[in-house]
């Protein structure tokens, strides 16, 4: 029986997509192993079943699979959990099948899995690059392109994930794209001349905006010398960028996770 072991990591946004299209992510070090083996085992989850749909539906797998997933992400938390189990699944998948792919027609036909399977209202163009490549990525999520690339940075992430609220970007209400156009365009605008930090913090408080957010931890992060803090995406983790771990000391916060950027991408292991 042939093996293979995917591993990626989780993510924080940059850019939210749902209102101009325009999304972006960075890759947080927050590891997901996903184990792909040919032949039938135990009953996967309905994401994997409906990812494994789209891709017997495009020809690109056959038979059955065993698929078993080790996460150190929090769930409906937007930090890109779907995104990676979506990409991981696909890329075990098509080593296993021996189909080779370029790297833009990878991530296109990971957005289209991620529609099909409603992991996503977007396809994720920008949660599967991040994921895929490592660093930050921002993408035209509408014509399924990458438009930049660049390294994270080296600082510190707190993430306060909420284990009593959960958001799924695919039951996320989008607003009318006027209402949100000109905010959204200055976060890009941020981004694309090289501040994703602070353009991660705008985008956090413009989607709190019609989300919520707990206000009394983003100011605790602060005061306990967060550089930039705020809401990842559509939320509900929360996350404080620190210059160093030893300034994210502990604030009495439940369940948070240290840990830090990261420009490594995805990684396959072959196994006989």
């Amino acid at each position: 029986m042939r093996s293979v072991t995917v591993k990626s990591n989780g993510g924080l946004s940059v850019l939210s997509a749902f209102a101009t299209g325009k999304g972006g992510a960075c890759s947080v070090d927050l590891p997901m192993e996903v184990s792909v083996s040919s032949g039938k085992g135990m009953k996967t989850s309905e994401p994997i079943e409906r990812v494994l749909a789209f891709l017997t539906s495009k020809k690109m797998a056959s038979g059955e699979y065993t698929i078993s997933v080790r996460s150190t992400i929090p769930e409906a938390n937007g930090l890109k959990s779907s995104s990676a189990l979506v990409l991981s699944v696909i890329v075990g998948i098509l080593r296993l099948e021996g189909i080779a792919m370029n790297d833009a027609d990878l991530l296109r036909t990971a957005a289209e899995a991620s529609l099909a399977s409603g992991t996503s209202s977007t396809g994720a163009m920008d949660d599967l690059a991040a994921c895929f490549y490592g660093g930050y990525c921002l993408t035209d999520n509408r014509q399924q392109a990458v438009l930049k690339r660049g390294r994270a940075g080296s600082e510190s992430v707190l993430i306060v994930p909420s284990r009593k609220r959960k958001m799924l970007s695919s039951q996320m209400l989008i607003p009318p794209e006027r209402d949100l156009h000109d905010c959204f365009n200055r976060a890009l605008l941020m981004a694309e001349q090289g501040n994703i930090y602070g353009a991660m913090e705008l985008n956090g408080f413009i989607m709190a905006s019609y989300t919520g957010i707990d206000f009394q931890t983003v100011g605790l992060l602060i005061r306990n010398g967060a550089s930039y803090a705020s809401q990842s995406g559509k939320g509900p983790a929360l996350f404080g960028i620190f210059p160093s771990s030893s300034i994210a000391g502990n604030m009495g916060l439940e369940d948070c996770i240290f840990t830090h950027f990261t420009d490594e991408g995805i990684r396959v292991v072959e196994e006989p």
